[in-house]
C-alpha cells in the first residue's frame, strides 16, 4: 500500500490517480466521522467534500503533507466547528442539541427513560472536558477507535509531561 505522504506528493505534482486513491481511502471515515458529529449526512457530505477541496488547494499552494489523515481530520473538525458557528446552524433551530436523542422504537417507556438519562449523564460528562479531549472520546466511542490519536496529532503539544492527549481522556 502507497503511504499517505507519497501520494500527497504525488497529488502536489499533479498525479490524478493519487487524489482518488486518497479519497477512496479516507471518503467513507471521514463521513462517518463528520456524520457522527454533526447528526446530518447531507451536510457531512458537504463538509468532507470542502476538506478534499481544502486538500487540492493546500497541497497547490505548498506541497505535499506529511501527515495526511491527521490534517483531513482536523480540517473536517475546524468546518463542523465553522458550521456550528454559522447562522445556517442557528437557524435550522438545531443550537443546544448537542446530543440529539435517538430512540428506539421498540423500546418500553422505562428503557427509553433510562436511555434518555443516560445520554443526558454523558452529554452532561462531555462537556465538563476540554474540547481536545471531548473529541477524542467522542471519536473513540462514537465513531473509528483508531482515529482517536488523529486528533491529538494534529492538536496542542502534550502539556506536564503527558505522552499524548489519549492520556488526558
Amino acid at each position: 500500500m502507497i503511504s499517505d505522504q507519497v501520494l500527497s506528493e504525488r497529488m502536489a505534482a499533479g498525479d490524478q490517480d493519487a487524489f482518488e486513491m486518497l479519497v477512496t481511502r479516507y471518503h467513507g471515515p471521514l463521513l462517518s466521522y463528520t456524520s457522527n458529529q454533526l447528526q446530518d449526512r447531507q451536510k457531512a457530505q458537504d463538509i468532507v467534500q470542502e476538506t478534499f477541496l481544502r486538500l487540492i488547494r493546500h497541497l497547490r499552494q505548498h506541497g505535499a503533507l506529511e501527515h495526511v489523515r491527521s490534517w483531513l481530520y482536523r480540517v473536517a473538525l475546524n468546518l463542523c466547528k465553522d458550521y456550528w458557528k454559522s447562522s445556517a446552524y442557528k437557524s435550522e433551530g438545531l443550537a443546544g442539541e448537542e446530543f440529539p436523542e435517538r430512540s428506539d422504537p421498540s423500546a418500553g417507556a422505562e428503557e427509553l427513560f433510562e436511555q434518555q438519562e443516560t445520554s443526558m449523564e454523558i452529554a452532561v460528562s462531555l462537556g465538563t472536558l476540554p474540547e481536545v479531549q471531548r473529541n477524542i472520546v467522542s471519536l473513540r466511542f462514537f465513531s473509528r477507535p483508531e482515529a482517536a490519536g488523529d486528533i491529538g496529532a494534529a492538536g496542542s503539544p502534550p502539556e506536564h509531561g503527558q505522552d499524548s492527549p489519549l492520556q488526558w481522556a
